[in-house]
C-alpha cells in the first residue's frame, strides 16, 4: 500500500459491542487513502476476533499484551502512524462516510489550519435514536481557544490534526490528566499557537456507551477538569475562579448556596472581560462568549430546580428576578435541551 494520507488510530478495550461497525464506518470512508491503526489494549472479550474478521490491508493491527490504558494506547499509535494526518476514532462511535473528506479538504486547502474539528450527533446505547450534541461550536480559532477553558470544545473520537504536531505534543502520560488527556492536549496546542477550524456539520454519531469512560469515570473526570482549568486559568490570565464556580461549571453540584449562583454568574462575565481587556476580540466572538454565559446560566439553574430540593428553587428563582435581563436569552436558549430526538430506521 502506498503511503497513507490519513492515519487513523482506534484503541479499542473489551469493545466487542459495536466495534465491527466503527471499524466498517472507517473502512467505508469516501477517503480511501488511508489507514486503520486498530490498537488492542488487553481485551479479554472477542475483540480480536472481530479485529481479524476485516481483510482489508489498510488495517494495521497492534495488540498490547496487558492493558496499558488509554494514554499509553493512543500514544502507541501516534508512533506508529505513517500518515501526513492523524484522525481519531473511538470503538463505539460512528464516522459519516464522508467525514475524513470534508476534513482533509480543510487541511489541504487551508495550511494554516492545524486542527479540524467536527460536530456530532450523540447516539444512544442501542442505537436507535439521537440528538444533535451542543459542545462543539462553529467559531473562529480564537473563541474555541478562550472558550477551551471552560468546556472541552473538541470532539475527541471525532478530530484530526497534523501528525508532526501529534508527534511532537502526545498525550500527557500524567496522573493529573488521566481521562482528560484530550482537553489537556487542545489546551496546550491552543497555547502553542496552533489552530482550529471546526466543520459546522455534523459528521460523527458519538454513542452514549454506560461502559464508555465518560460515563463509569465521570466524577474524576470532573475533579480533575476543575483542578485542571483552575491551574490554566490562573498561570495563562492571572485569574482565579471560586471553587464553587468551577464546580457548577463542570457540572458537579454538592452545594446551593445563594451567593454562589450571582459569584458564578459575575465570575463568567469577569473573565471573559479579562481576556478582551485589550479589545482584540471582535463582536463575532463576544457574542459566542455571550450565548456561553447564557448557556451555563440556564444549564446551573436547570440543575438547581431539579436537584436543589425546595431551597434551589427559591435560589433560582431570586436570581432571575435579579437578573431580568438575561431571562429572554435563557429562553431562547431552551431548545437546546428539549430538541426533539430523531429516530434512525
Amino acid at each position: 500500500m502506498s503511503t497513507p494520507l490519513v492515519s487513523v488510530i482506534l484503541p479499542a478495550f473489551n469493545a466487542e459491542m459495536f466495534l465491527r461497525e466503527s471499524i466498517s464506518s472507517i473502512l467505508n470512508q469516501s477517503l480511501k487513502n488511508i489507514e486503520l491503526v486498530i490498537i488492542n489494549d488487553g481485551s479479554t472479550d472477542s475483540t480480536e476476533d472481530i479485529i481479524k474478521s476485516f481483510s482489508d490491508n489498510r488495517i494495521v493491527y497492534l495488540k498490547n499484551t496487558i492493558n496499558l490504558g488509554i494514554i499509553k494506547t493512543l500514544n502507541k499509535g501516534i508512533d506508529n502512524a505513517k500518515g501526513k494526518y492523524i484522525a481519531r476514532m473511538d470503538a463505539d462511535d460512528i464516522s459519516m462516510p464522508n467525514r475524513l473528506k470534508r476534513q482533509i479538504e480543510v487541511l489541504e486547502n487551508d495550511e494554516s489550519i492545524d486542527i479540524v474539528n467536527i460536530k456530532a450527533y450523540i447516539l444512544n446505547d442501542s442505537g436507535t435514536f439521537y440528538t444533535k450534541n451542543k459542545g462543539s461550536v462553529a467559531a473562529s480559532s480564537n473563541t474555541i481557544r478562550y472558550l477551551q477553558y471552560l468546556r472541552n470544545m473538541i470532539m475527541h473520537p471525532g478530530v484530526m490534526v497534523k501528525k508532526d504536531i501529534m508527534q511532537h505534543f502526545k498525550y500527557r502520560d500524567s496522573e493529573e490528566v488521566l481521562h482528560i488527556e484530550d482537553y489537556d492536549l487542545w489546551l496546550r496546542l491552543f497555547n502553542a499557537g496552533y489552530k482550529c477550524f471546526t466543520i459546522d456539520d455534523e459528521l460523527l454519531y458519538y454513542r452514549f456507551n454506560p461502559n464508555s469512560i465518560s460515563r463509569t469515570k465521570q466524577n474524576e473526570q470532573h475533579n480533575r477538569l476543575i483542578t485542571l482549568s483552575a491551574k490554566n486559568i490562573k498561570n495563562d490570565f492571572s485569574f482565579e475562579f471560586s471553587v464553587d464556580s468551577l464546580k457548577y461549571n463542570w457540572g458537579e453540584f454538592d452545594s446551593f448556596k445563594y451567593f454562589s449562583l450571582d459569584r458564578f454568574h459575575k465570575e463568567l462575565r469577569a473573565f471573559f472581560d479579562k481576556i478582551n481587556q485589550d479589545g482584540s476580540l471582535g463582536p463575532s466572538d463576544m457574542a459566542v462568549f455571550e450565548e456561553f454565559i447564557s448557556f451555563k446560566m440556564l444549564a446551573v439553574l436547570i440543575s438547581f430546580i431539579k436537584l436543589g430540593g425546595i431551597r434551589g428553587k427559591i435560589i433560582a428563582a431570586s436570581f432571575l428576578l435579579r437578573n431580568m435581563n438575561i431571562i429572554p436569552t435563557l429562553f431562547l436558549l431552551t431548545n437546546i435541551f428539549s430538541r426533539k430526538k430523531k429516530f434512525i430506521n
